[in-house]
């Protein structure tokens, strides 16, 4: 009895990726500084805000609208950019500060480079997290445009 094929994921690790492409997680970083590749991470009622379009007299700054995150968010360049190794030497342990968040290329806005970016998608965390290596997600989605753009023949 032959079992029917079961579906892929929705998302992959970084060290999924890798073994599928045959390259390391710091090529995968250098993708999304560079704003070739979306990575993000999953969120589990995160507490975040997006700043609004009326001005608070007392601050003078725009209002913050408050809201819990769940789901997958696309992380910006510049989070991933700070993307460092755990210690004084390169382990497979990366630490990802992270401060602000984006609705993902496979739910609303495709984006490539940052300054292209919708103000409506962008969400800053209440407070800074860390996400290590085996946090940082690449969507199915993310994966197969990538593969596709770049002319990869995977089997």
């Amino acid at each position: 009895m032959t079992l029917p094929d079961l579906p892929e994921p929705n998302y992959f690790t970084l060290e999924q990726i890798c073994k599928r492409w045959g390259c390391d997680e710091e090529r995968l970083i250098k993708y999304r500084m560079s704003n070739m590749l979306e990575i993000g991470v999953i969120l589990d009622d995160t507490p975040a805000y997006q700043f609004g379009s009326t001005l608070d007299f007392d601050t003078d700054q725009l209002e913050k609208m408050y809201t819990q995150l769940t789901g997958f968010y696309a992380l910006s360049g510049s989070d991933v950019q700070g993307t460092h190794y755990f210690g004084d030497t390169p382990s497979d342990d990366y630490h990802c500060p992270v401060r602000k968040v984006y609705i993902s290329s496979e739910e609303i806005y495709l984006f490539s480079h940052e300054e292209n970016l919708d103000f409506d998608n962008e969400y800053h965390l209440a407070k800074r997290h860390i996400f290590l290596s085996h946090e940082l997600l690449v969507s199915k989605y993310e994966r197969d445009r990538f593969e596709t753009e770049h002319n990869m023949h995977i089997n």
